[in-house]
C-alpha cells in the first residue's frame, strides 16, 4: 500500500474525528529537518504493504505545529494509530526505551504498536 502525504486539512479531519467513515489510520509525523524521520521512511513504506486494512499516511508537522502540542506528543519522528467514525480515537506510539541508532523506532516495535492498537 502506499503511503500519501497529508495535507494540514486533511490531518484536521482526521485527528479531529470529522470522517464519518470507520477507518484505521497510521500517521507518521516528521519533519525535514530530522535525520531519524529520513531513516524512518523505508521501513514504514515497507510495513504499510503488510497492512492493506489499514491507511498509511505522513505529515510533516511543520505544516500545522501547533497540532504537537494539541495531540499531546513531543517531538518527531512519532507514529499515531487514528481510528476514525462515530467512536474516534488517537493511539501515540510511545518513545522507545532503547531507541535505534539510525531510525529511532525499531521495525519490529511498530509492527508491535499497530498490532496492539488495530
Amino acid at each position: 500500500m502506499l503511503v500519501e502525504r497529508l495535507s494540514k486539512r486533511a490531518m484536521n479531519l482526521i485527528v479531529g474525528n470529522k470522517l464519518k467513515r470507520k477507518a484505521t489510520c497510521v500517521i507518521k509525523v516528521y519533519t525535514n529537518h530530522c535525520k531519524y524521520c529520513h531513516e524512518l521512511h523505508d521501513t514504514y513504506e515497507q510495513i504499510s504493504p503488510l497492512y492493506p486494512d489499514l491507511h498509511f499516511f505522513a505529515f510533516n508537522i511543520e505544516d500545522h505545529p501547533d497540532l504537537e502540542s494539541k495531540l499531546g506528543f513531543d517531538g518527531v519522528p512519532t507514529i499515531l494509530l487514528v481510528k476514525t467514525g462515530s467512536r474516534g480515537k488517537i493511539t501515540i506510539m510511545p518513545e522507545p526505551v532503547k531507541p535505534d541508532d539510525r531510525m529511532w523506532y525499531r521495525e519490529k516495535d511498530i509492527k508491535n504498536f499497530i498490532e496492539e492498537n488495530r
